[in-house]
């Protein structure tokens, strides 16, 4: 184009004519106006062109024009050179003008002809296919009737189904019936002929093989349904008028037939589920005692288990040398193993099944209340393995098949036997039958309405006959039939949610009502305990056996619900319970319970945590218990020896209880021999007396009772500490203040040696401590208790080498015992709480010891200030008759504490006597001793405190003559001639480091000088110089304080 505008601004404008006359050629005039508009935007555009394109226009019209005046003066040429030939042409035309309308009045004339044939050949056309519409239309009705009618029989087999009580084959009747026969037949009623195809029909079969969740089966059995509502609605619309009016009477009828059907199958139902929960709350007790008894049973073969591996350990630890097969052939022999044996045994459920059977003829009761007259029965203890010898081959029995024997609904039973012929109601007019069939079937509606308050007479009759309860063994043995089909029925509906709602409170009432709390609830409390667990334990087996009906949710706040009740009236109960063996009887069923409900799959956290809040209670009342029966123990007791004269009564009193059998370096000296099995030379006394071995008796029921309690509300780490917590807390409360009643019952001079025995038993009860802790601990924690190894006997080839086995087994066992103290210790589980109360209630009952001692020393020495101190001439050399007294009391009272001390209490009696004696004797020179003396006096006083130094070098102890140094120091001082000595600190530190210098100036002044003195006794001192001396003493005892307070302020 641009070439084009070039060769234009040359000054050649034809070429733009070439260009327009191209364009009429093609039809086309698009080159013409690509170059009017891009004439103007090229930049070497000739200078012909405007810029507003005006020239341009111009120059292509003016082309326009001379091209078309060319096309005309072409046409006109053709015209005048053909005129001859078109005038030729136009005569020809109008000749053949006349010949055609010849031809059409001809053709006019047969027109009229045909038109008066064919209209009686229509007429009779339309009279054939009136009578075919009618005859097809006829076919067509007999077929719905038929299918109608094939519907009704239909009907009528699910209504035989329901009359003989089944359902769910009823239900899938029903199903197909509305889905697919009723489907065809509102399509042949329609004039479509085809019946719809039906939709996958639910059967057993089906369900079995395929299993779906009950939402999914909801979803699918709406989808089903809607599809069924959406073809019959389709089939309506189909229809118009009285058609459609007759079409909607029938499917109403079918439909409210069908509706009415599946009713009386859900009522059905819902009696079969109401017999159903009428028949669970009654076997509800069995189902919680077979748990229990299974509970109960687990835990005797625990505890079997148990006692059998420590038979074992002890056996394996004891020496003999005998093999492991000979041990374990021992223990098959056990009576637990035989029991294992015969509960594996193929004839134990035959012969548990016949003693079952007796005992139902004979009692008239189920084999579940017979088989649990051991655990429902009253008693005051905890449940041994003895309870459960009875119950053990109740745990696997065959399950039964449920057999239906409920009776149809009267809504069912009053369906018609056979339905009529549609071809006998009015022949030829099937929409009269229709109609007919209609009214009889309102008829038969308000019928069955008037006769469903009415039982039929079967339905009467078995009312009337009562119910023959099975016997339970398992919870295979629970009906759960009328709950299945219940469930099947309520899937099948649809209406599942509703089901499972009205399930739900039916529920929630029979747990109210049976967690009402009974009104002596110490007598029914098992019978109570036993429904709700069993109510729990079938819970528990619904949730599992039904598919959808209840989930873990629901159960969970079911049982949540009753947990708060079941809380209150136990803790009620547990507040009115006067005695510990109640609350233990008590304890361990409510434990059981947990362990069946446990074991079910609930949580039981809250009802052991109130448990264990319970055990604070039964402590105090196991206390009070126990220390009313250590007060009788210790009142009857005189204090009287005990004498051990046999080996067996050895073991019972001293080797079980672990109690010293001697006092506590009496043997030291001598070395006592013992037997081959550790029993001291008999007969022998014991350090004790009889109470002693009682109490600890007492205390060891007291720790089996405990631990009978607090066994299964704590772990195994927690038990030990638990109990021993306990023990020590009832030792340090009950054993101690009773002791200390009977110590101060007999804290008296006249009961000095029953205060000494007071004071024997507290430090046996001590001694005997670590025993009881082993023994705590074995019963506590086995795998903690050393075995006790028995000594072999005595051989008289290899008696020394048994003596040396015997001893290191011995050894072993104490160091076995000692670790495990040790791990006690470091766990936190032993404390040193009860030794040190025991050992302060021995030095409080040595304390009265001491204080009738000094007493009656201070009343012996108190007439000895009361003679003449002032005596005129020289006093014989003989001791006084005082001191014959209190040396005759001191060796009676050192001789029974002897007997009756451990040695360290003896030493410090005799110390604190002898020290009482020194007091008292330097009380005479004190401020309320005499008023004077003289040197006869102190000589005489000198001679008694040699005679008393002389008792006491007697008894072996060292240094027990140097707490009678006081008085000596003070004799030796008078009588010596150099009374200056006691001035100088050195001296009177060798020499008199005993003396007081205050005791020794109250002395000094109370001195008295004898008449003539320089004759008779020119060494002795005289007053003036004593006097010096005393004022001397005086002076320094005056500078040494000032002295000392010189020293504190600095």
């Amino acid at each position: 184009m641009a070439l084009y505008l070039k060769q234009e601004a040359g000054g050649e404008e034809g070429n733009i004519r070439g260009l327009v006359e191209n364009c009429a050629h093609n039809d086309d005039i698009t080159p013409l106006v690509r170059l009017l508009f891009e004439a103007q935007s090229l930049a070497d555009s000739p200078s012909i062109i405007t810029a507003d394109g005006q020239q341009m226009v111009s120059i292509i019209c003016s082309a326009l024009r001379a091209v078309a005046a060319d096309q005309g003066a072409a046409i006109d040429d053709v015209c005048h050179s053909n005129a001859t030939a078109i005038a030729q042409t136009v005569a020809e035309l109008e000749h053949m003008q006349s010949t055609v309308e010849d031809v059409k009045a001809s053709l006019m004339g047969a027109n009229q002809t045909m038109q008066q044939v064919g209209s009686n050949l229509v007429t009779n056309v339309q009279n054939v296919n009136r009578l075919a519409e009618v005859q097809d239309n006829l076919q067509q009705a007999a077929a719905a009737v038929r299918a109608a009618q094939g519907v009704l029989e239909q009907c009528m087999a699910a209504g035989q189904l329901i009359n003989e009580h089944q359902l769910y084959p009823a239900l899938c009747m029903l199903d197909k019936i509305r889905r697919k026969h009723l489907a065809s037949l509102l399509s042949m009623l329609s004039n479509k002929g085809a019946p719809l195809i039906p939709s996958r029909r639910i059967s057993s079969s089906s369900s079995s093989r395929h299993h779906v969740s009950a939402a999914q089966q909801q979803q699918q059995l709406q989808a089903q349904r809607a599809a069924a509502a959406a073809s019959a609605a389709a089939a309506m619309k189909r229809l118009s008028g009285r058609d459609l009016e007759h079409l909607q009477q029938l499917h109403a009828f079918f439909s409210g037939l069908v509706d009415d059907m599946a009713a009386a199958v859900q009522r059905l139902a819902l009696q079969g589920f109401h017999q159903w929960l009428v028949s669970m709350r009654a076997c509800a007790r069995d189902v919680g005692l077979l748990a229990i008894q299974a509970a109960l049973v687990e835990r005797c073969r625990e505890e079997d288990l148990g006692a059998e591996r420590k038979a074992l350990l002890a056996a394996l630890a004891a020496p003999g040398g005998r093999s492991v097969r000979d041990i374990a052939a021992e223990l098959a022999k056990s009576p637990f193993r035989q029991d294992l044996l015969k509960e594996a045994s193929p004839d134990a459920d035959k012969q548990q099944q016949a003693v079952q059977q007796d005992n139902n003829n004979n009692g008239g009761s189920s084999s579940s209340a017979a088989g649990f007259s051991s655990v429902t029965g009253s008693g005051s203890g905890s449940f041994t393995s003895a309870d459960a010898s009875s119950l053990r081959e109740l745990l696997k029995r065959p399950s039964r098949k449920w057999v239906p024997a409920a009776a149809p609904l009267a809504e069912v039973s009053s369906l018609p036997g056979q339905l009529p012929d549609l071809e006998e109601l009015f022949p030829g007019e099937p929409q009269r039958a229709i109609h007919a069939l209609v009214q009889q079937q309102k008829q038969r509606r308000s019928s069955s309405v008037a006769v469903s308050g009415r039982s039929s007479p079967q339905r009467q009759q078995q009312q009337q006959e009562p119910p023959q309860r099975q016997p339970i063994y398992s919870l295979l043995d629970v009906d759960m039939a009328g709950c299945h089909a219940a469930v099947h029925v309520a899937k099948s509906l649809g209406c599942l949610d509703a089901f499972r709602q009205h399930y739900l409170d039916q529920r929630r009432l029979q747990v109210s009502a049976d967690l009402q709390p009974p009104q002596d609830f110490l007598e029914s409390h098992r019978a109570y305990l036993a429904q709700v667990a069993g109510f729990f334990v079938i819970e528990s087996y619904v949730q599992r056996v039904t598919d959808g009906l209840v989930g873990p949710a629901e159960g969970a706040a079911l049982w949540a619900g009753a947990q708060r009740s079941l809380k209150a009236t136990l803790e009620a109960a547990f507040d009115q319970l006067g005695t510990a063996s109640l609350m233990l009887m008590v304890k361990d069923f409510v434990l059981l319970v947990c362990v069946a409900l446990e074991r079910a799959g609930y949580q039981v956290a809250p009802v052991i945590e109130l448990l264990q809040a319970t055990q604070a209670r039964y402590h105090e009342l196991l206390s009070a218990q126990l220390q009313g029966q250590v007060a009788a123990v210790v009142e009857a007791d005189v204090l009287s020896e005990l004498e051990i004269r046999s080996e067996a009564q050895h073991a019972a009193t001293v080797a079980e209880y672990g109690l010293p059998w001697q006092l506590e370096g009496a043997g030291t000296g001598r070395r006592v021999q013992l037997s081959a099995s550790g029993v001291p030379p008999l007969p022998y006394v014991a350090p004790f007396t009889c109470c002693v071995p009682e109490v600890l008796s007492l205390v060891r029921r007291y720790v089996i009772d405990s631990l009978a309690y607090l066994r299964g509300l704590h772990s195994p780490q927690e038990l030990l500490p638990a109990v021993l917590h306990q023990r020590d807390r009832m030792l340090g409360k009950v054993l101690v203040e009773v002791l200390s009643l009977k110590a101060r019952s007999v804290a008296s001079e006249e009961m000095l040696r029953e205060c000494m025995k007071v004071a024997a038993n507290a430090w046996a009860l001590s001694g005997a401590l670590d025993g009881l802790d082993d023994w705590t601990i074995q019963q506590a924690r086995p795998e903690w208790a050393a075995p006790q190894v028995a000594a072999p006997a005595p051989d008289s080839s290899q008696g020394s080498s048994r003596a040396g086995l015997s001893a290191a087994a011995a050894a072993a066992a104490k160091l076995a015992r000692a670790r495990n103290r040790k791990a006690a210790v470091a766990s936190g589980a032993l404390t040193n709480t009860v030794q040190a109360a025991l050992r302060a209630l021995q030095d409080a009952s040595e304390r009265d010891v001491l204080r009738s001692l000094t007493g009656r020393i201070e009343q012996l020495l108190e007439g000895s200030r009361k003679g003449d101190w002032c005596p005129g001439e020289a006093l014989p050399a003989s001791q006084s008759g005082w001191v014959d007294a209190l040396l005759s009391y001191l060796q009676e009272t050192f001789d029974a504490g002897l007997k009756l001390l451990p040695r360290f209490s003896v030493v410090h009696l005799m110390r604190l006597a002898l020290r009482a004696t020194a007091t008292a004797a330097m009380r005479a020179f004190g401020p309320e001793g005499v008023k004077g003396f003289n040197l006869y006096a102190v000589e005489k006083l000198s001679i008694n405190v040699a005679t008393i130094e002389r008792f006491a070098g007697r008894w072996g102890v060292a240094s027990l003559a140097d707490e009678l140094a006081e008085p000596n120091q003070l004799c030796r001082l008078l009588l010596s001639s150099k009374l200056e000595d006691i001035l100088e600190p050195q001296l009177r530190r060798q020499r008199y480091s005993a003396l007081e210098l205050s005791a020794v100036a109250l002395a000094l002044d109370k001195y008295r000088e004898l008449p003539q003195q320089a004759k008779r006794r020119p060494e002795w001192p005289t007053k003036k110089a004593v006097d010096a001396v005393a004022k001397q003493l005086r002076a320094q005892m005056v500078s040494g304080a000032a002295g000392m307070r010189g020293l504190d302020d600095a």
